[in-house]
């Protein structure tokens, strides 16, 4: 489980910030949420149940970051010709928040 403070890489969102958790007042039951606040939109909130953390990953230091590079010859890009299929590896490495697949997803438009 995060923490408040924490930075967080939120699907297609980007990083952000989680401001708090708790249950937001508009939420009838007693589940847990992330409410979190995008970097690049000062005003916007964002609620995420705690337990879909999955779609959700740390952002990663600058020694993790260097490691990925230094491997990139070692992955193998994502691509299809068939852009329908193409879609959804694409789709599927993006949601995945693992910053290799995200990797090979450019290596493979290369």
């Amino acid at each position: 489980m995060y923490k408040i403070n924490d930075l967080v890489v939120f699907e297609n969102v980007g990083v952000c910030t989680i401001l708090n958790i708790g249950t937001p007042d508009f939420v009838k039951s007693d589940d847990l949420y992330y409410i979190m606040q995008p970097l690049n939109d000062a005003g916007g909130t964002i609620y995420v149940k705690v337990d879909t953390d999955k779609r959700m990953r740390p952002v990663i230091s600058s020694d993790e970051a260097l490691q990925y590079l230094s491997g990139l010859t070692d992955i193998e890009g994502i691509y299809d010709k068939n852009s329908k299929i193409r879609e959804q590896k694409f789709g599927e490495a993006i949601k995945s928040c693992d910053c290799e697949k995200w990797l090979a997803m450019i290596k493979g438009i290369e």
